[in-house]
């Protein structure tokens, strides 16, 4: 094989793998800009999962003062 053909090769799996990314980039842009997309939220990121598994603010609000008591527990000491 010839250079030119490795070389090509190679930059054609990074423009492949630039444009997978920048879509992944583009979709999350979005959706943390608030942009509406047409359909039902897109369970890709974590900020997404809320959608797909609603959680009691009561037990949020408890884990939430657990993990505020851990955080200052050294203070205390």
């Amino acid at each position: 094989m010839s250079y030119g053909l490795i070389l090509g090769a190679l930059f054609a799996l990074v423009v492949l793998l630039g444009g997978v990314g920048g879509l992944f980039w583009w979709v999350r842009r979005s959706v943390h800009y608030g942009r509406q997309l047409p359909g039902p939220p897109l369970p890709l990121f974590s900020h997404d999962r809320g959608a797909l598994f609603p959680r009691d603010d009561a037990a949020d609000d408890d884990r939430t003062a657990e993990v505020m008591r851990a955080r200052t527990a050294w203070q205390r000491e």
